[in-house]
């Protein structure tokens, strides 16, 4: 089930694409929304009739807009690319009715676009999408986001989080474990360095992935970021009540704010990780660095507190 923002993003640009298309009578072009897949449902997908046969154009992905940067997740890409090779549709996007970021199969990056739920801004898009199918273009003519600036505040968010894990790795009740791996994907192989924190007897509650580009070789390029929280765990050792409180007070902790959609009926919360900024264009450099001061303050006081828990064999009821 989507989420109340996501699911609004959804219903409003299946509304806009589906106007503009039938405004335009473009007869043989039509959106479907939940479109089944061998691996689940798609959000979106641009649909052409060619001689009385569906051809899958495009397959969007859509997240919440309550993170600036939620379309530059790794998870939901991967979803969106795994739709669109089930549906042979050459192209797929992420989209947070914010940005939208744009794919060609198998592995290109056709850039990140200012995107609003606007008329004119569907507009803009379909005209440009469909030139581009039919080879008369080779990128939106939407307005670029500020992409260097957001991976280089993805980087610094990611250190920090290395930091506090590595810092606290030797203290009492803490476990670090340390990997280096190549994953292979249906796209190719990507190198990564995996953290493995383990908290008293809560074994590996938090995974830290983190590009490690020392074990690039030719086809291995490195890993986007992520971090896995083990929610089974906190629930299993402390009590869902007392898991449900902790995890809120995660959710104050800057870089961490994603963690307020939790879904305690998963297993673990599986999420890149972002910095709510703020206006995209303008990154305040002395506001970063606070921001990510309170990120490390924070996730290592969180983490104390876990293991201070843990160690006074709190148990659910």
């Amino acid at each position: 089930m989507k989420k109340p923002r996501e699911a609004i993003v959804q219903s409003e640009l299946y509304r806009l694409l589906k106007n503009y298309l039938l405004s335009r009578r473009y007869q043989n072009v039509d959106v479907e929304p939940e479109k089944v897949t061998p691996r689940g449902n798609a959000d979106l997908v641009l649909i052409r009739n060619v001689d009385g046969k569906e051809e899958a154009l495009l397959v969007i992905e859509v997240k919440s807009p309550k993170d600036k940067l939620s379309v530059y997740d790794e998870y939901a890409r991967k979803q969106a690319e795994g739709y669109a090779e089930d549906l042979n549709a050459s192209y797929y996007a992420v989209t947070n009715g914010l940005f939208i970021r744009l794919f060609r199969r198998p592995n290109e990056d056709l850039g990140c676009y200012c995107f609003e739920l606007s008329d004119y801004c569907i507009e803009r898009f379909l005209s440009d999408f469909l030139e581009m199918v039919d080879g008369l273009k080779e990128r939106l003519s939407l307005p670029n986001d500020s992409s260097p600036e957001i991976a280089r505040l993805v980087d610094e968010v990611a250190k920090a989080i290395e930091e506090v894990l590595e810092g606290l790795g030797g203290r009492e009740g803490f476990h670090l474990e340390v990997s280096c791996d190549v994953v292979s994907f249906s796209y190719g192989k990507e190198a990564c360095k995996s953290l493995y924190l383990s908290v008293g007897k809560l074994g590996r509650v938090l995974h830290l992935d983190v590009p490690y580009p020392k074990a690039q070789t030719e086809g291995v390029r490195a890993l986007s970021p992520y971090i896995r929280i083990e929610v089974r765990a906190l629930r299993e050792g402390l009590g869902a009540e007392r898991a449900k409180e902790l995890l809120s007070e995660l959710s104050e902790v800057p870089g961490f704010e994603w963690i307020d959609d939790r879904d305690f009926e998963k297993k673990f919360i599986y999420h890149n990780y972002f910095y709510e900024y703020g206006p995209p264009l303008s990154i305040d450099p002395t506001k970063m660095k606070e921001r990510i001061e309170g990120l490390k303050q924070g996730l290592r006081g969180w983490l104390l507190k876990l293991s201070e828990l843990v160690g006074q064999g709190t148990s659910h009821q």
